[in-house]
């Protein structure tokens, strides 16, 4: 059985298709656990109307954020497999189907990652359609890290159903009160796996939406010092984890990038009030840097701003940013 999960708080106009695109599964051996986040909309009303389907189990709880309502459904899960859906997404109906196939196949996989499309209200997308496997593969845990790092690998919770036993054995839990949550957590189901499918289908698995008012849209868009702090702390994290399993100059070059790459996002709107905070992210860059390999010139120029601020200004200057 398949154990879904997904966190709800104010998406009244959305999770009728997220519910539905779940529940109309080819493959029908699967639970939904709705956690109400304390949604103050019409969303709670909307999804106890499909409570009438057994498969249906809907917690409310205070809001806490989308990561402490995912932790709240890990609870609740019964499936020896288990998936994370958005709730103002949808997925396409023979997802499931598709990757039991997989599964059946190869009873040694422990995980199945897998591609995604984005969409916008005035795009037209069926979530009937026919799924092809495009391509696909078999990886370590350590290879997954790896291209979650290099950008190549998904790395959300919804682009991967994974054995329940690897989240419940390990104590894995998303980090409560912080944004950016699926990043970690992904890197560490991924070391504890031994087997990983990859596949990239067509069209696709996942539809995720793009809308004003989404955790992305909001996240994309504010530079707070608590966006900058979550960052910081998911970032350092996945360090911690993948300095273990992988090349330490590998890890360090990408550590040192990713820190550049916060100091020079947030350091116009938070430098100001919060210097003591980007020395440390400064201090800290330098540090991966004298330890990083491989790194690619367009990392090195990323450092380079931090490290010597008339590049950074002439850049910004040019770019008019």
């Amino acid at each position: 059985m398949i154990s879904v999960v997904m966190p709800v708080y104010n998406v009244s106009g959305y999770v009728a298709d997220a519910i539905e695109s779940v529940l109309e599964q080819t493959y029908d051996d699967l639970e939904l656990i709705i956690v109400n986040d304390g949604s103050t909309d019409l969303s709670l009303e909307v999804v106890n109307n499909y409570k009438y389907d057994p498969r249906v189990q809907v917690i409310t709880t205070k809001n806490g954020g989308l990561a402490t309502a995912r932790n709240i459904g890990l609870n609740y899960v019964h499936g020896e497999y288990l998936y994370f859906i958005d709730s103002d997404d949808v997925i396409n109906v023979h997802l499931f189907s598709e990757l039991m196939k997989v599964i059946d196949k190869s009873e040694d996989i422990d995980l199945i990652s897998f591609n995604y499309r984005e969409f916008s209200e005035s795009d037209k997308i069926d979530v009937e359609e026919k799924l092809a496997v495009h391509k696909s593969g078999i990886i370590g845990g350590d290879e997954a890290v790896k291209r979650i790092l290099d950008d190549t690998l998904p790395q959300m919770a919804w682009s991967y159903l994974c054995r329940t036993r690897l989240f419940k054995d390990n104590h894995v839990r998303f980090s409560d009160g912080r944004l950016f949550e699926d990043n970690n957590v992904a890197v560490k189901i991924m070391l504890m796996s031994k087997n990983i499918c990859y596949i990239d289908f067509t069209p696709s698995g996942y539809y995720l939406r793009q809308r004003e008012g989404s955790i992305t849209d909001v996240a994309s868009k504010r530079f707070s010092k608590r966006e900058l702090e979550d960052e910081l702390f998911i970032f350092d994290d996945v360090y911690g984890l993948a300095v273990t399993k992988l090349d330490k100059g590998y890890v360090s070059s990408w550590y040192a990038n990713k820190l550049a790459h916060l100091y020079i996002k947030y350091y116009r709107s938070l430098y100001r009030d919060n210097s003591g905070l980007f020395s440390t992210i400064h201090d800290k860059m330098d540090r991966m840097y004298k330890c990083a390999e491989g790194l690619s010139l367009r990392m090195k120029l990323r450092i380079y701003r931090v490290r010597y601020p008339l590049i950074d200004r002439i850049i910004r200057k040019l770019t008019g940013d």
